[in-house]
């Protein structure tokens, strides 16, 4: 049987670290879940107590995407459904060039299938990367016999996924242009216009104003000592990767961006229309609801509220509703909390979920759309403000130095 390594939080805060057997990584995560444990990294273990794909460099370079798996997912869905056997259709998608990586996943999956495994278990034993939810939806589709509605479904969620990161993405474009381009215009300034005046203030005498003092005296300073500061940047850099890695780092950055103007209540929607339509798509699938809030909670980005979820599962798992128990939470909006006590009064949880997630997925674009509306002008001004006043600071030094030259 697989063994797993494990981080969690115990009952008490504490960061308990470990090892276990399971049969897949959601059954490690029930595993834990079921001791009162709350854990957030889970990594397979290859041989005698080795990680699987330890090198970062060489995991990053096979690494199948999300988009590489919403694909498969989308492909096979529509083979499957044209009523094309599982084995002959995996059969027709390892043919494919395009995605070695993928077609030799696929080709691995077809030869299991063929041996007489599910598509789900031969997923889990060989998509180390794969999104957890991938297994539970095929392993449930599987058992209820409609393999083909389980990865229309799964690849609609991992296509509406992509899609909102591709949108944040988009809309953080333009600032950054913006910034970079204001930071190489005052590197210009500096190092190439400010050594060139100074010398016009040498002749007359002149006092050399602030402004252009310090813009030579850092120029001055990277020439010289660029080896150190080349040097000192990189560690800071390194310092930063290596300190916004540790959890519990990430775990302040994720509390304090729900607490930021505009931005929290931003983070908020998006993580919920994430927590939404994967618990509303997996119950839609046959997945018990115990399984598919532990597989919920770790598709949620923002850590407080992945804990969140994870810790109503054992209270829900011992009979309370999940309505009930997110009402203790002040992450979770009233609103969110209504729709999920509807569903559960209505038997109709998966459908409120659906309608839910289709609300904040339409609320968060339109949010971020606002805070862009809003972000834009205010860098532009900041930036205007900084090469403006360099550029003023310039003319008035040269005008300064030409009236000396006239008396």
């Amino acid at each position: 049987m697989p063994r797993y390594r494990y981080t969690a939080y115990t009952p008490k805060g504490d960061i308990l670290n470990g090892e276990l057997e399971a049969q897949s990584n959601t059954d490690a995560l029930s595993v834990l879940n079921q001791k009162g444990l709350h854990p957030y990294i889970t990594e397979k273990l290859d041989g005698v107590g080795e990680v699987k794909n330890r090198s970062y460099l060489w995991a990053l370079r096979n690494k199948i995407t999300v988009q590489d798996y919403a694909n498969f997912s989308r492909e096979l869905a529509t083979l499957v459904q044209a009523e094309l056997p599982l084995d002959e259709s995996l059969r027709l998608m390892a043919g494919h060039k395009g995605n070695k990586k993928l077609a030799k996943l696929t080709s691995t999956l077809l030869t299991h299938v063929v041996a007489g495994t599910p598509l789900s278990t031969a997923l889990q034993e060989h998509a180390d990367n794969a999104p957890l939810m991938m297994e539970s939806m095929i392993r449930a589709g599987e058992a209820r016999g409609d393999l083909g509605t389980a990865l229309s479904d799964l690849a609609s969620f991992l296509e509406a996924r992509i899609d909102t990161q591709s949108k944040i993405s988009s809309a953080l474009t333009y600032p950054i242009i913006l910034t970079v381009t204001a930071i190489f215009t005052i590197a210009i300034i500096i190092s190439v216009l400010v050594p060139t005046l100074l010398p016009l203030f040498e002749d007359t005498g002149a006092v050399v104003p602030p402004a252009l003092a310090a813009g030579n005296w850092l120029s001055v300073q990277i020439t010289e000592h660029w080896l150190a500061i080349s040097l000192a940047l990189l560690i800071i850099v390194l310092a930063g990767w290596k300190i916004l890695r540790i959890e519990a780092v990430r775990r302040l950055g994720d509390r304090l961006a729900l607490k930021l103007p505009l931005i929290g209540s931003l983070v908020t929607k998006h993580n919920l229309f994430m927590f939404a339509r994967m618990l509303g798509t997996l119950l839609r699938n046959g997945v018990p609801l115990i399984q598919a809030l532990q597989v919920s909670a770790s598709v949620v980005p923002n850590r407080n509220i992945s804990s969140l979820i994870q810790a109503a599962v054992q209270p829900v798992q011992e009979g309370q509703r999940l309505a009930e128990v997110l009402t203790q939470s002040k992450s979770i909006p009233e609103t969110a909390i209504s729709f999920i006590a509807i569903g559960e009064e209505s038997s109709r949880l998966d459908d409120m979920l659906l309608h839910m997630a289709k609300l904040y997925e339409k609320e968060t674009s339109q949010q971020l759309e606002r805070v862009m509306t809003m972000l834009t002008p205010a860098i532009t001004v900041m930036i205007g403000i900084v090469v403006g006043g360099l550029i003023l600071s310039v003319m008035q030094a040269i005008l300064g130095v030409n009236d000396l030259a006239l008396q």
